[in-house]
């Protein structure tokens, strides 16, 4: 399946205001080849996930969560609004707990892959409501993702992209590679790839200073 047409999202704030955008399972939280995070006890923080959105908070740009939760509507297996919710109030919780990181916003698609909304990755519609929510400059802002998913949707709106090898699929920086939507930048997990940004965006301003 190719990529899908470019969505690239207009510049809607500040020149240089940057935003990052962070896949959930398999970026902040550990996911599951077997099934979605569809119970609250198999949410659990990844190592340094707590600690690189607090490295991104320090820096003053928004972090925004971009997620596809199908198994909201999954015929199959469906755990509701009710578990869901609970499920990201302890995401919310736990970051706070480790080190005082937050998540400026959350954005989720809870529709099923069959049901072939806009807005599940990759398709771009939660980066549009997100622009519609939030300035930003999608030239300096960034997908840190774990799928092929996460870097489709960010190369169609404009992003820069990051990916962690931190989920359980493996073979996707290659695999997108192949595709014509290889990342910017492969990295081990969220803190690196917040580490990673914070030097990017602090770049420009040192050369300017």
């Amino acid at each position: 399946m190719g990529s899908p047409p470019s969505q690239a999202v207009e510049p809607s704030g500040p020149r240089g205001q940057s935003v990052v955008f962070l896949d959930r399972d398999g970026t902040i939280n550990r996911n599951y080849e077997d099934g979605p995070v569809y119970q609250l006890a198999r949410f659990e923080l990844l190592p340094g996930a707590a600690r690189g959105i607090r490295l991104l908070n320090d820096l003053g740009v928004k972090v925004l969560v971009v997620t596809n939760q199908g198994g909201i509507n999954h015929t199959e297996r469906d755990f509701g609004w009710e578990e869901y919710r609970r499920i990201e109030s302890k995401m919310h919780a736990d970051l706070k707990a480790e080190c005082g990181a937050f998540v400026d916003d959350l954005l989720l698609c809870h529709h099923a892959d069959y049901e072939k909304c806009a807005c599940r990755k990759p398709r771009t519609g939660l980066f549009e409501r997100a622009a519609r929510r939030h300035s930003f400059d999608p030239a300096r802002s960034f997908m840190v993702g774990d799928d092929e998913a996460d870097l489709e949707a960010g190369h169609a709106v404009g992003v820069r992209t990051v990916l962690v090898e931190s989920g359980w699929k493996k073979g996707v920086a290659e695999t997108a590679a192949g595709r014509g939507i290889a990342p910017e930048k492969v990295v081990p997990d969220l803190l690196e790839a917040a580490r990673y940004i914070v030097a990017e965006l602090r770049e420009p301003r040192e050369r300017a200073s």
